[in-house]
């Protein structure tokens, strides 16, 4: 066995290793998306639905039965509720 003297065991002790402190690593934070924002759709002024309703109130009382073809498929797009519902009154 070999034989360490007392000042050389001190020294040792002194220069024990420190254990190296492990670095903990950062959570990478998730980015928020942005929310989209939804385009308003233009609303069709009361005016302009009374208007058409009464061009096609006048158009229909000439051609009665295309009045229930083109009411029933809804072809005046963005105007046919309102249409038909115009329509559904006066015919009453």
């Amino acid at each position: 066995m070999l034989v360490i003297s007392k000042k050389k065991k001190k020294k040792m002790m002194m220069k024990k290793k420190k254990k190296k402190k492990k670095k903990k690593k950062k959570k990478k934070k998730k980015k928020k998306k942005k929310k989209k924002t939804k385009k308003k759709k233009k609303k069709t002024t009361k005016k302009k639905i009374l208007r058409h309703c009464t061009y096609l109130n006048s158009f229909y009382e000439t051609f009665p039965t295309y009045h229930f073809m083109v009411a029933w498929k809804g072809l005046h797009g963005r105007f046919g509720v309102h249409a038909n519902y115009a329509l559904k009154k006066k015919h009453k």
